[in-house]
């Protein structure tokens, strides 16, 4: 109990110094929705000119589009700033000081580095979901209600996974962003539209690789009814396992790089 509140603490005090540049603080969210809304309305157009894509209708696709982007703001709004600036605070000599702080270094870089700015993609997926769902016939249950729930903590928990890995990086180079735009960045990108447009390899690489597939593609099958099911149909329910093997073997990646890590002396 103690540990939440000084993480509550510590997340409201760097909330506190962001709200000093107000007009930042809320044009920041505010231009990641008009960004996204531009997609939303790409994807219309696009589908409307089509009628379909690969037998996904523009609702159907905005449900893989927004659990994607609802996964990715929960995520990165506790590990984007302190993953992503991670590199920079080794090379300041700033990670040493986190090191003697007296609570695990990641959890306190979580706890102190919150991300206002993906506001914007909670909110706007959120909205998203609720105006996409009432335009697909699910018939809901407790049960698919329960599978939803767990699929976006699928998508959470995978987001948190790649993002730790991608920060995790900096322990052995100087240059973590190349990761995390070459892969992380597009194969989120990729995953906006239906797995079964791709060729088999992606199909591969995007399920047994690099599993981006888990946060939408999947869970959004089964909800949707749509088939066939591609590899197997248990991956249709698979994302919480997925996201929790994937956080678990990227703090073990962290962990690696804790051991891995020697001051700059500056």
């Amino acid at each position: 109990m103690e540990l939440l509140k000084l993480c509550l603490r510590l997340s409201n005090t760097y909330l506190k110094g962001r709200l000093e540049h107000r007009m930042q603080f809320i044009m920041d969210p505010m231009m990641n929705v008009i960004s996204y809304s531009i997609s939303f309305f790409s994807i219309w157009i696009l589908v409307s000119k089509f009628g379909s894509i690969a037998g996904w209708n523009f609702y159907e696709i905005m449900l893989l589009f927004n659990m994607n982007l609802f996964g990715y703001g929960v995520a990165g709004f506790f590990f984007y700033v302190p993953m992503v600036y991670l590199g920079r605070s080794i090379q300041r000599g700033i990670f040493d000081h986190v090191l003697l702080k007296p609570m695990n270094p990641l959890l306190y870089l979580v706890c102190s580095s919150t991300n206002n700015t993906l506001f914007g993609h909670i909110f706007l997926s959120s909205v998203a979901l609720i105006f996409t769902f009432a335009h697909l016939a699910i018939a809901w249950s407790f049960g698919k209600v329960l599978f939803l729930l767990l699929a976006l903590f699928g998508s959470i928990t995978i987001h948190i996974a790649f993002l730790l890995i991608a920060g995790s990086f900096s322990f052995w180079t100087s240059s973590p962003n190349s990761f995390r735009d070459t892969i992380f960045q597009n194969a989120r990108s990729i995953v906006h539209y239906p797995l079964n447009i791709y060729g088999k390899i992606f199909q591969v690489v995007l399920t047994f690789i690099i599993p981006f597939a888990f946060v939408g593609f999947y869970p959004a099958q089964y909800l949707l009814g749509k088939g066939p099911t591609l590899f197997h149909p248990i991956l249709q329910y698979s994302a919480p396992v997925v996201g929790v093997g994937m956080c678990l073997g990227a703090y073990q990646f962290w962990r690696a790089g804790i051991n891995h890590y020697e001051s700059t002396g500056s």
